[in-house]
């Protein structure tokens, strides 16, 4: 929630030039980074999980 919210600030920042865009994208870019890498472990639990279930039945 805090990576979409700092990139659509980085966002708004290419157009207003009061706010800056840089700082704003750069976080979100670590905040996403760190979600995907989650996600993508979550997905792999679930596969394996998947396999096995499926070998049971």
């Amino acid at each position: 929630m805090i990576g979409c919210i700092s990139l659509g600030l980085g966002i708004i920042g290419v157009i207003l030039p009061i706010l800056p865009t840089v700082p704003f994208v750069l976080l979100a870019a670590f905040v996403l980074q760190n979600q995907v890498k989650d996600w993508m472990v979550g997905l792999r639990i679930r596969s394996c999980m998947k396999r096995i279930i499926l070998r049971v039945v």
